[in-house]
C-alpha cells in the first residue's frame, strides 16, 4: 500500500493538505484526472465543467439525459474521502458520490454504492444507496426500492444552500473493508456494515464494492445546479489481508465463485440457449454432439452466464484418444477468457502442430515456454492468473493485459502481453469452453470438471 500511495501523490496536486496524508483529486481549474462517463450524446453536452474553482454540474433546462458521471481514474480499496459540496435552492434534481465503483462502458450502466445528495431532500444527504445491476435500493436505511420518506431519513440532518452562510457543506467519507461511513457537516448519517452484501456475488461478478473508483453523479433526467470542491483523498493504513479455505485440489478456495461443481450446468449456457452437445455425466462435463458434415458455430460453444474482468482461474481437462487424428484435428478445444483471449486446448503428447496453436498457448501469439501435456485420457489442469488489458475512456489501450499459465503445475506462460484484437474493450466477459469443429473428424468428446474463478483488482 506504500507503493500506492506514492503513485498516488506523483498523480494528485500537491497541497498543504497532504502534510497529514490527503492527497488533492481536483487542482481548483480542469478536470484532469477526471472522465466523464456516459453515452456519447450525453458526453457531447458537456454537463461537467470547472467554474469559479468548483467542479460543477449543470443541467439546467437541458433535463433530457441519462446518467452522466464524472469520474476520478483512481481504483481504490480502503481510504478517506473529503469534499465540499454546495447547492442551489432552485435545483430540483439530484446527484451523490459513487465509492468502489465501476462504469460499463457497453451497457453504459455504473455498478456499486452511492452517497446520496439530494438538494430538495436534504434528509437523504449521507445515506446510501447501491446502484449495483440485481441490487439497486437503499441499504442505508435497508429499504426494498428507490423511495425513502423523511421519517426513515437522518434525524438531525444539517445541510445549507449557497444563500446561507458561506453556502458550502462538508462530506466525509470513510471505506474500511465491508464498512462505508458517512458525516454531513459534522453529522454522523450513516455507519453501514455490508459484510454479505458488498461482497456477496453479485458485486464480485461486477468487481465492485470492496473496490473501486469514485464518481459524482448527475441523475438521470435531473434538473441540476451543484458544485464540488476541495476533494481529498487519505488511502487507508495497510489492512490485514482476510483469511479464506485455500482448498484442495478438488475443492475450490472459499472466496471462488464455482462455476462447475460435479452437479450441473446452472452456472451455463450457449449462444442459442439450447446447451446442444453439453451434458454432466458422472460429475464431469462431457461434449457429445457429432458434427459431421457441417461448419463450426460460436453456438455450439459453452459459456458462462457470469462475465469477469481480471480473474484467477481453475479448469481440468481431459482430451479423447483419437489416435487416427493429427495436428490441429486430434482433441482440439479452447479456453477463452471474457469470450476474447483463448488458452488452446489440444493432444499435444506426441502430436505436432504450430507452436502457437499447442496445448497451453496463448492461442496465435505465444505457444507455451515447454510442452507439458499428459497423454490423452488423463486429466490435466489449466491454474490461469489473468489481467484485462486497460483502456481509457476514448478506447485507446493504456497498458496491455498479462497472463500467466501454470500447465499441470508447470509454468509455461509467464506474464505473456495480452493485447485486444478489436477496439478496446473494457466491460468483462464470460468464461468460454470451445466446442471446436474441424472437418477430419465427426466429434471430440471432450470432459471438464472442478472450475471456479476467483476475482482480482
Amino acid at each position: 500500500m506504500k507503493i500506492i500511495a506514492l503513485v498516488l501523490l506523483a498523480a494528485g496536486t500537491v497541497t498543504a493538505a497532504e502534510n497529514d496524508g490527503w492527497i488533492s483529486l481536483f487542482d481548483g481549474q480542469t478536470l484532469k484526472g477526471w472522465r466523464v462517463a456516459a453515452k456519447p450524446e450525453d458526453v457531447a453536452a458537456h454537463y461537467w465543467s470547472v467554474k469559479d474553482g468548483a467542479i460543477t454540474c449543470d443541467s439546467r433546462g437541458r433535463a433530457k439525459h441519462g446518467y452522466v458521471w464524472l469520474m476520478n481514474n483512481r481504483d481504490l480499496f480502503d481510504f478517506d474521502l473529503k469534499m465540499k459540496i454546495r447547492s442551489y435552492r432552485d435545483s430540483t434534481g439530484n446527484s451523490g458520490v459513487q465509492v468502489r465503483s465501476r462504469y460499463d462502458n457497453e451497457a453504459y450502466v455504473l455498478d456499486g454504492p452511492q452517497v446520496d445528495i439530494h438538494p430538495p431532500g436534504p434528509f437523504r444527504n449521507g445515506l446510501i444507496y447501491d446502484e449495483t445491476r440485481g441490487v439497486r435500493h437503499w441499504i442505508f436505511p435497508v429499504l426494498p426500492g428507490s423511495k425513502i420518506e423523511p421519517e426513515q431519513g437522518v434525524k438531525d440532518w444539517k445541510w445549507k444552500h449557497s444563500d446561507e452562510g458561506d453556502g458550502w457543506n462538508d462530506l466525509t467519507i470513510e471505506c474500511r473493508g465491508t464498512r462505508i461511513k458517512t458525516t454531513v457537516n459534522g453529522v454522523l448519517t450513516a455507519d453501514y456494515d455490508g459484510a454479505g452484501v458488498l461482497d456477496d456475488e453479485l458485486h464480485k461478478l461486477r468487481n465492485v464494492g470492496i473496490h473501486g473508483m469514485i464518481a459524482l453523479q448527475l441523475h438521470t433526467g435531473s434538473d441540476l445546479y451543484i458544485q464540488f470542491k476541495d476533494i481529498y483523498l487519505k488511502p487507508a493504513a495497510d489492512p490485514q489481508p482476510p483469511v479464506i479455505d485455500p482448498g484442495s485440489q478438488s475443492k475450490a478456495p472459499s472466496d471462488a465463485i464455482v462455476l462447475f461443481d460435479g452437479k450441473d450446468l446452472s452456472e451455463w449456457g450457449t449462444a442459442d440457449g439450447k446447451l446442444t452437445g453439453w451434458t454432466v455425466q458422472d460429475g464431469v462435463i462431457l461434449t457429445t454432439a457429432r458434427r459431421e458434415g457441417t461448419e463450426q458455430r460460436k453456438s455450439w460453444d459453452l459459456v458462462s452466464k457470469r462475465k469477469f474482468g481480471s480473474a484467477q482461474m481453475h479448469v481440468e481437462y481431459n482430451i479423447p484418444l483419437m489416435p487416427a487424428a493429427t495436428g490441429q484435428a486430434r482433441g482440439n478445444s479452447g479456453v477463452t477468457m471474457q469470450g476474447r483471449y483463448e488458452i488452446q486446448v489440444l493432444d499435444s503428447f506426441n502430436n505436432l502442430t504450430y507452436p502457437q496453436g499447442s496445448n497451453a498457448a496463448l492461442y496465435g501469439y505465444f505457444p507455451p515456454l515447454v510442452n507439458a501435456s499428459r497423454p490423452p485420457e488423463q486429466w490435466q489442469t489449466y491454474d490461469i492468473v489473468f489481467h484485462a488489458p486497460k483502456c481509457d475512456g476514448e478506447g485507446k489501450l493504456v497498458e496491455p493485459g498479462r497472463l500467466t499459465l501454470l500447465h499441470n503445475n508447470v509454468l509455461v506462460q509467464d506474464q505473456v502481453p495480452v493485447m485486444p484484437r478489436k477496439g478496446c474493450p473494457t466491460e468483462p466477459g464470460p468464461l468460454v469452453l470451445q466446442d471446436h469443429y474441424h472437418p477430419a473428424v465427426t466429434e471430440t468428446p471432450m470432459k471438464f470438471r472442478n472450475i471456479w474463478v476467483r476475482v482480482l483488482p
